[in-house]
């Protein structure tokens, strides 16, 4: 029995620096909306068994079209909250590091692989759709890619590039497609 896991980023979203809400409810543009549209129509052509996404406003209306068309609901896992501004716990702080603590990246990839986890009960022979951030996606790929001995799929920064996880047993196999030459940017 195999999960398959359709993975993106969410769609265009309020630039982060001109948003004054929480950081987690900064919405879609209208530009994003459009985009989720399409991709709802891209990844809605075959059976979709489950909905996911992280906690953010964006990830969640990224989702709302591909829910809708395929009558299931989007399910909230905090596991693919992002950890920006992560302090690493008493005594594995490093003083002589500047910038980002890369513990966070960690943190992120694990937290991000047991929600993973989560997904594959739910869906244990199925299809799957996530949607999170453009942090914890990467950090997700990496960490499978290196638990799994596979290869990194090529990072495409566009909007409407997908990623896909099969997970069969332990052993998860990863792919990335771009975005379509038709798809809004």
């Amino acid at each position: 029995m195999a999960t398959t896991l359709d993975i993106f980023i969410h769609m265009d979203a309020v630039n982060r620096n001109e948003w004054q809400g929480a950081a987690d409810d900064r919405p879609l543009t209208d530009a994003g909306k459009k985009q989720a549209e399409r991709i709802a129509e891209m990844l809605g052509s075959q059976k979709v068994d489950g909905i996911f996404s992280s906690p953010a406003a964006r990830c969640r209306e990224s989702l709302e079209p591909l829910a809708k068309q395929s009558g299931l609901q989007v399910e909230v896992l905090p596991g693919f909250k992002d950890t920006l501004g992560y302090k690493a716990p008493a005594g594995w702080e490093n003083p002589n590091r500047e910038g980002p603590d890369p513990l966070g990246g960690a943190e992120s990839a694990g937290s991000a692989f047991a929600a993973l986890r989560q997904i594959q009960a739910k869906v244990p022979d199925g299809r799957a759709v996530l949607c999170s951030y453009g942090d914890i996606v990467p950090a997700l790929m990496a960490f499978l890619s290196g638990a799994n001995g596979a290869q990194m799929p090529a990072r495409n920064n566009k909007k409407g590039a997908v990623f896909t996880v099969v997970i069969d047993g332990d052993k998860a196999s990863l792919s990335g497609a771009d975005a379509p030459a038709d798809f809004p940017q």
